[in-house]
């Protein structure tokens, strides 16, 4: 048990290092610290006044998320239209002036009416409800709105509120949970996985939605948004070559991409190619895996047990090994809806943080989601791993 405390340790002085990197990186930001033709965008409360600052920076774009609870309090029926009031408006001053307006349908805010009636994203019953709020963002707000997320971070719920027991619910179980944390509830084994499960179910629903009932019409594209995540197989990007320690490597220059998610990675790569370039090496290493392209068997990192199923209708081989039972299985249905259920990634992006495998915690008899992934975090600035050049620069 004490190596269990032992990681939870390491995650508080990760979240504390993360914090620390966001609050210095708030440094005074302009267009000009960025290439020409990346979308970013900033805001705090006062709208009228954001968007005049962001208007005067020059930024393309704003991403912010609707409050569920804020838009329709009990959860379900009744929108507020005081709510409703709000969003049109800053939807409308942002186009005025000329910033596309990025919409977040879900971000941490699950009404307590549904936590206190079924547990909230502990029972199959959210999907549901989730996919009837999205259908009022969809039909109030996507004439104007083009480009939607239907959940930020669907990696952090499950072991910030269901694991380590930080955000709300705060649910865990001893010996696991965050250092001096008590927890009235919960199980850290078993409960981040079903609702990891019933998120991403969630978000499959709300996109099966939009594409049969708005997109055509509206001409929106949807998708959902993570923080980078690392692999067991280091990968590499630069713009003259792919480096990869591992099998099956996608040739990024030549958009040479192997496997049944080669359709949909080709849109998504034409798309962010340019950004990939203008990113630092480090980050090309977390870009590769986030698209799950390169290689066939990725740690069951957090990004991975959602982007996996997105691409491939199940979760990764390596992931159903170390948890066993305790994942959840996709029906065939659950499977077909799953699959291809995004146009767009997005990505957030706080700090760099290099990992490597750690078998020894499956060796564990009890453990919790965190230790299933089979990894540990590393202080050395750069990886100690031996490349292999799987392409040459394009001539």
């Amino acid at each position: 048990m004490e190596r269990s405390r032992g990681n939870s340790y390491r995650l508080r002085l990760l979240f504390a290092v993360l914090l620390f990197e966001l609050v210095s990186a708030a440094a005074a930001i302009t267009r000009d610290d960025f290439p020409e033709g990346f979308v970013f965008g900033a805001g705090s409360s006062a709208y009228q006044e954001d968007v005049r600052f962001m208007h005067e920076m020059g930024l393309d774009a704003y991403r912010f998320s609707i409050s569920w609870p804020r838009l329709i309090p009990d959860g379900r029926g009744a929108v507020n239209p005081k709510g409703l009031e709000y969003y049109n408006n800053l939807i409308d001053e942002l186009l005025k002036h000329g910033i596309q307006p990025h919409t977040t349908i879900y971000h941490f805010d699950l009404p307590q009416a549904l936590q206190d009636e079924y547990n909230g994203l502990l029972s199959p019953r959210v999907i549901e409800d989730f996919t009837a709020f999205a259908d009022v963002c969809f039909r109030s707000f996507g004439d104007r709105v083009k480009h939607w997320t239907t959940v930020n971070e669907p990696n952090m719920e499950p072991l910030g509120g269901y694991d380590m027991g930080t955000l709300p619910p705060r649910r865990c179980s001893s010996p696991f949970g965050f250092p001096g944390n008590t927890c009235a509830e919960g199980n850290s084994t078993t409960e981040p996985y079903v609702v990891a499960h019933h998120l991403l179910l969630a978000h499959a629903s709300m996109v099966s939605l939009y594409r049969r009932k708005y997109q055509a019409v509206q001409g929106g594209r949807i998708g959902l948004t993570l923080p980078p995540g690392g692999a067991k197989a280091i990968v590499a990007y630069t713009p003259s070559s792919v480096i990869v320690e591992g099998d099956n490597a996608l040739v990024i220059n030549e958009l040479k991409l192997e496997g049944p998610g080669k359709s949909m990675l080709s849109n998504i790569f034409a798309e962010t190619k340019n950004t990939l370039q203008m990113l630092p090496d480090w980050m090309h290493l977390f870009y590769s895996d986030m698209y799950v392209v390169h290689i066939s068997e990725v740690t069951a990192v957090p990004n991975n047990r959602f982007l996996h199923p997105l691409v491939y209708g199940d979760y990764p081989p390596v992931m159903k090994r170390n948890a066993g039972s305790k994942l959840l299985a996709l029906t065939t249905e659950e499977s077909a809806r799953v699959r291809g259920s995004f146009d767009f990634v997005g990505v957030n992006h706080y700090a760099v943080i290099y990992v490597a495998d750690d078998p020894s915690q499956l060796e564990q008899e009890l453990r919790d989601y965190s230790a299933d992934e089979a990894s540990k975090y590393v202080t050395s600035k750069k990886p100690s791993f031996k490349y292999r050049y799987i392409t040459e620069r394009k001539r």
